[in-house]
């Protein structure tokens, strides 16, 4: 994986929904077993939001492509179909 010893900052469960073509349901599920690393918006509530690091999600991006190279990939997110050149639309 590139340094991302620098990469601070967070993202919404939306944006990262988006970039891994995935539901906010499965973003929810990815945070609870423990493979996104994000943080309650207000932890006294219990229905509140997540904050997923950054840097988190760059390392899952990683992982799914590494997995994607080496044919190992589940079509279950269409992240692991990235290679380079390509992008996710919009």
């Amino acid at each position: 994986m590139p340094e991302t010893d620098e990469i601070d900052g967070t993202v919404s469960t939306r944006f990262a929904a988006k970039i891994l073509g995935a539901s906010p349901d499965t973003i929810q599920r990815m945070i609870a077993s423990g493979e996104l690393d994000a943080e309650k918006i207000d932890p006294r509530k219990r229905n509140s939001s997540f904050r997923i690091r950054y840097k988190s999600l760059l390392q899952l991006l990683w992982r799914l492509r590494a997995k994607s190279m080496e044919g190992d990939c589940s079509a279950q997110y269409p992240a692991c179909n990235l290679t380079e050149g390509k992008e996710v639309d919009e």
